[in-house]
């Protein structure tokens, strides 16, 4: 058995080996202009390895996981009354992402008619929101996981260069190349 002392977290091998990267092709096609997600990009992600198959960054991003997710709750006057709650897990962490800012878009935004125009009004900046959930995500990962940089921020709405430099500050990763993948 391969010796595992001085392993990072996401450099483990995966707890399963069957998984799919639907979610993670569509957003490269979208943002990076990558037609396949196949096994050499995701060597070059340092998802893959062909001595272990995929690892715990791969299961993470994968489509599903068994990973814990998010869990959002909406409150009424006091932290007892609970208006919605929803339990976003075992999905990739991009659908996570994605699935929260839709939820906050129904509770914190809403359309003001004013004279002939609508003007969409956010009671809570969305880009702040959407911030905050990529710092979570990050930090959760990075306290255990440092593998997120500038390709997987880009997914998460323009946030890369700030939060790149932080991840940089704290972190020196073996894992932190994705950067060598630019966009078109």
């Amino acid at each position: 058995m391969r010796e595992r002392r001085h392993m990072h977290f996401e450099q483990l091998p995966a707890n399963r080996q069957d998984l799919t990267f639907n979610v993670l092709q569509m957003a490269a096609v979208r943002e990076i202009g990558i037609a396949e997600i196949n096994q050499d990009i995701l060597k070059t992600l340092n998802l893959y390895s062909n001595t272990q198959g995929y690892n715990h960054a791969a299961e993470l991003l994968a489509d599903v996981n068994g990973f814990p997710g998010i869990d959002i709750a909406r409150f009424g006057e006091s932290i007892s009354i609970i208006l919605k709650r929803e339990i976003i897990e075992n999905r990739s962490i991009l659908t996570e992402l994605d699935e929260t800012v839709k939820i906050f878009r129904d509770f914190y935004r809403y359309e003001a008619i004013q004279g002939m125009e609508r003007k969409v009004v956010e009671r809570i900046p969305e880009e702040a929101f959407r911030e905050t959930i990529a710092n979570a995500l990050i930090h959760r990962i990075l306290s255990a996981m440092y593998f997120i940089d500038c390709i997987l921020l880009k997914f998460w709405e323009r946030a890369c260069s700030e939060l790149k430099k932080r991840i940089a500050a704290v972190t020196k990763s073996p894992l932190l190349k994705f950067s060598k993948i630019r966009s078109r």
